[in-house]
């Protein structure tokens, strides 16, 4: 897990580029035991942080869950002083997991008139908008997608993509695909290592995530450290 530690004053800004954002936050959270949205760190619920880092970054910025997440989601998200609720959207078929959440995602983001897309996920709540923000800077005309790879592993749920592929996307799950890992297959990809990552994410906090009881014990006491 990466280690987050340092000032980040001299990260470079990210290209500007005009964007919309996800948070998925569909998942079943089975080896957590709870909703991992709702888990709270530093006084505020993953979503509600997540939302509130990424909000003034992309436009617009939605969040995917589940049709019976509607009422539990809607009270993490709640905030003291907060004129509006985000934008929630739901998966068609929950069932078929976070691909179908990605789906979604691009299908809502492409009609709302984004050619671009940045995602993440809601166990993710040390998120960092400048590393979104430049994955999205690098979709290219000839890139569908721009996916992070720790060299053993990719991380197609902090990524960007270009919304147009929601077609490709539904195309694959209905022929029974499910796993994200195998997008690059698919989609013409370029893959980013760490180190480039780490040029505006120098700790890769975006990619701390909380799965079970004991990482989101860790990832606690991390953050508690760095407050």
């Amino acid at each position: 897990m990466p280690e987050a530690e340092s000032d980040q004053s001299d990260i470079p800004a990210a290209e500007p580029v005009r964007a919309g954002g996800a948070i998925l936050a569909g998942g079943q959270s089975r080896r957590m035991g709870s909703d991992k949205a709702g888990l709270e760190l530093l006084g505020e619920t993953f979503l509600q942080r997540i939302w509130r880092v990424l909000s003034g970054h992309f436009q617009p910025l939605i969040v995917v869950c589940r049709p019976d997440q509607q009422t539990s989601l809607q009270r993490m998200l709640a905030r003291p002083g907060a004129a509006a609720l985000p934008t929630v959207i739901f998966d068609r078929h929950s069932e078929r997991g976070p691909l179908e959440g990605l789906a979604t995602a691009l299908e809502y983001l492409a009609e709302a008139g984004c050619e671009r897309a940045a995602v993440s996920t809601c166990d993710a709540p040390l998120v960092q908008p400048q590393l979104l923000r430049w994955l999205a800077s690098q979709l290219g005309t000839e890139r569908e997608a721009i996916i992070p790879s720790d060299g053993k592993h990719l991380y197609g749920l902090t990524a960007a993509y270009r919304t147009a592929v929601w077609v490709k996307l539904r195309q694959l799950l209905e022929r029974g695909e499910r796993r994200i890992i195998d997008l690059p297959e698919h989609l013409a990809t370029e893959i980013v290592t760490w180190d480039a990552c780490r040029d505006v994410d120098p700790q890769l906090l975006s990619f701390l995530n909380a799965n079970t009881p004991a990482e989101y014990r860790a990832l606690c006491q991390q953050a508690t450290a760095e407050s």
